[in-house]
């Protein structure tokens, strides 16, 4: 099947999924929505925002609030340089008419906000998660599987047995030696692959470790360079109730890994899969994972009806703003508890000569 077609499909697919939305003039950011009613399908208001261009020293993300008549306020982190951003907001059933008032934060609208109504696709099974490393896959969509946990295989490519110091195990001066301590900490992170979906009520024999190396990944998949597993393929695997092929010799390929997608494909036949985002995910080994399906996907016989995206990492989300600080942390605005040097102009964004680091500094704009 073309591209064009695939797209003109998912074109006609998103034009059936959106239903009609009637919204005032929206008057100091806010306005009312009339809907049709639907008591049964889930229904998703997607609001378009057009930001103005944001200063560059600005520290932290700019935020939208957004507040419904008679429900909690939601606030959303922003990306900072972009000026074209969406929010989606989950429509109460049976819900006609709504009352949406936004507060922005660190940004600037252009123009008025932008309302769509879309009905939100049930998620079938079975399920294909694909997770870079052990607790991705928690941290993406662990409310997603514990709904759908009959359904629900996880794939993880690593043991995230990557150290890059003694300093930083989890136990202090639990091995002298480096080697020593990655093996451990893959052993531990191995343990979690199969234990932790234990929680939602995932036996082990619906997890599947790989045994990349952890760091190694888009290395690995993206230029094709082979890579030696810090453990051996046949430890990282010793767990796996479905059997991977084989690798030939004592480097991992690019086709190796891709072989074990494919065949995970072929064998499950997902109805939906759930991958890394590779524009919206800048980690080396999230968009390693994401290509790697694609290769896969491009040599199996089976095509899923549903791909999901997520990213558990952000570009932009660094150094973070109040936005993320911990709840009771007040940040003191005193210019002379910055340094030991008492400003003399104006504050520009610069830290003054004696602030070693601006993440040590207490000043903030």
């Amino acid at each position: 099947m073309s591209s064009q077609t695939m797209a003109g499909q998912g074109a006609s697919e998103e034009a059936a999924n959106e239903q009609p939305i009637t919204a005032t003039d929206w008057q100091r950011h806010a306005a009312t929505l009339r809907l049709p009613a639907d008591p049964v399908q889930t229904r998703l208001v997607e609001i378009s925002l057009a930001l103005a261009p944001r200063s560059r020293w600005r520290r932290g993300l700019p935020s939208v609030t957004l507040t419904a008549a008679g429900q909690a306020p939601l606030t959303y982190s922003l990306e900072a340089r972009r000026r074209e951003q969406r929010i989606a907001w989950r429509l109460p059933p049976c819900t006609t008419e709504v009352t949406l008032s936004l507060a922005l934060s660190g940004a600037r609208l252009t123009r008025a906000p932008q309302a769509r109504c879309h009905v939100q696709s049930a998620i079938e099974g079975p399920i294909l998660i694909v997770a870079p490393h052990p607790d991705d896959a928690e941290i993406a969509a662990g409310g997603l599987y514990t709904d759908h946990a009959e359904s629900v295989h996880l794939v993880t490519l690593s043991c995230g047995e990557q150290l890059k110091g003694l300093k930083r195990q989890y136990l202090s001066g639990l091995d002298d030696d480096l080697d020593n301590a990655v093996r451990r900490k893959a052993e531990w992170r191995r343990w979690n692959v199969f234990a932790t979906p234990l929680l939602s009520g995932i036996p082990p024999e619906r997890s599947t470790l790989v045994g990349v190396p952890d760091g190694a990944a888009w290395a690995l998949v993206h230029d094709g360079i082979g890579q030696r597993p810090a453990i051996a393929l046949s430890e990282a695997r010793r767990f796996n109730h479905l059997a991977l092929p084989p690798i030939r010799g004592e480097r991992l390929e690019r086709d190796d890994v891709v072989a074990a997608l494919r065949q995970l494909i072929d064998t499950l036949q997902p109805v939906t899969l759930l991958v890394t985002d590779p524009e919206f995910d800048p980690h080396p080994d999230h968009r390693a994972a994401s290509l790697a399906l694609a290769l896969a996907l491009d040599g199996s016989r089976h095509r899923p009806s549903t791909v999901l995206l997520y990213a558990n990492h952000y570009r932009d989300a660094f150094p973070r703003g109040r936005r993320f600080s911990r709840p009771g942390c007040r940040r003191r605005r005193s210019p002379s508890n910055a340094c030991s040097r008492p400003r003399r102009r104006r504050w520009r964004g610069r830290c003054p000569p004696k602030c070693k680091s601006i993440r040590r500094c207490c000043w903030m704009p």
